[in-house]
């Protein structure tokens, strides 16, 4: 169980990183925006519409925004092969522990079943632990181990 915490607390530090990428992203798009319009004039050529230094300006931002775009590219991909190495050992586990419908896969529709499959048996096992202190008359400090639940009815880990 500490290894699925900590496989989805690494999930969230990628996400929060790729999120402040797009932040900066978003903000620098902003400034480049905002810039006066007394750095663009236009000269004797139309395709020259700006200085030397805005022009050089406006290269070093471009360059940086593409920067940017390829690093939030590289992450994604980073955190795509990492959830899907994450689901192979999940899948993997289940398939060793003799879960039926569980084997390392990547179809779309077999994850979606197995998805499904794994809801399904949190359910079941939440209704498990209703019924288990329902029927074991149990409010008190002392729990059987197999119907240790929480407020909510979610097993707790002994």
């Amino acid at each position: 169980m500490e290894r699925y915490a900590a496989a989805l607390e690494e999930v969230a530090d990628g996400a929060r990183q790729q999120e402040r990428h797009y932040q900066l992203l978003s903000a620098l798009q902003s400034l480049v925006k905002e810039l006066p319009r007394g750095y663009w004039r236009s000269s004797t050529s139309p395709k020259r519409a700006c200085t030397t230094s805005a022009c050089a300006y406006r290269t070093s931002t471009e360059a940086v925004e593409h920067r940017i775009r390829e690093e939030q590219r590289a992450m994604d991909q980073k955190i795509i092969l990492e959830l899907d190495r994450k689901v192979a050992d999940q899948q993997s586990t289940l398939e060793k522990a003799g879960v039926a419908g569980f084997y390392v896969t990547t179809n779309p529709q077999e994850l979606m079943l197995q998805m499904n499959l794994l809801e399904l048996i949190r359910k079941l096992q939440q209704r498990g632990c209703r019924a288990g202190n329902a029927a074991l008359g149990l409010g008190g400090p002392w729990q059987s181990p197999a119907a240790q639940c929480d407020q909510k009815g979610s097993p707790v880990p002994p």
